[in-house]
C-alpha cells in the first residue's frame, strides 16, 4: 500500500511539471565557444540569480540579467539534460578547424558537470538544444 501511495505521489509531482518547471538549481553555468576558422574565443558565465557576463578573447563585457521568463526557460533546458550520463566529449577528430562548445555546470545536485561538443559531434538532443540557446544568449551580448 505504501509503495502504491509513493508511486501516485511521484506521478503527481511529474504531472505538475516540477522536474521541468525551472526548478533546476545550480551555482554557476559557464558556456564557452572556441575555435573554428575565425578563431573564436568567447565565454559566458551565468550566476544562479540569472545575471551573466560575456568575455571575448579575454575582454570582459558588461553585466546582464536574463528576464524571469528567459531564466525559467533556461533552467527548464538545464533540467532536461541527463547530466550524469553525459560523455566528457562529443567531437569528431577528423574535422580540422572545429568549433568547440563547452559547458560547465557547477553545483547541480551537489555535483559539477563538464562536457564539450565539437563540430561533427553528436550530443544527446537535450544537450544540443541547450547549447543552441546558450549560443544565442552569448552572441546577443558580445563585448564591443
Amino acid at each position: 500500500m505504501r509503495y502504491a501511495v509513493a508511486i501516485v505521489l511521484c506521478l503527481a509531482l511529474l504531472a505538475t511539471g516540477c522536474a521541468g518547471s525551472g526548478g533546476f538549481t545550480f551555482k554557476q553555468v559557464t558556456y564557452s565557444l572556441h575555435g573554428g576558422i575565425g578563431g573564436l574565443d568567447m565565454e559566458m558565465t551565468i550566476q544562479q540569480d540569472g545575471s551573466y557576463q560575456v568575455a571575448e578573447k579575454g575582454k570582459l563585457g558588461k553585466q546582464y540579467s536574463l528576464s524571469v521568463s528567459e531564466f525559467r526557460a533556461l533552467k527548464q533546458l538545464l533540467a532536461s539534460v541527463d547530466w550524469p550520463s553525459l560523455a566528457p566529449r562529443y567531437t569528431d577528430p577528423t574535422i580540422a578547424d572545429a568549433l568547440f562548445e563547452g559547458i560547465v555546470v557547477k553545483g547541480a545536485a551537489k555535483r559539477d558537470y563538464t562536457t564539450v561538443v565539437g563540430t561533427g559531434g553528436t550530443p544527446p538532443p537535450a544537450l544540443a538544444v541547450l547549447l543552441a540557446r546558450l549560443q544565442v544568449i552569448l552572441k546577443e551580448h558580445r563585448p564591443e
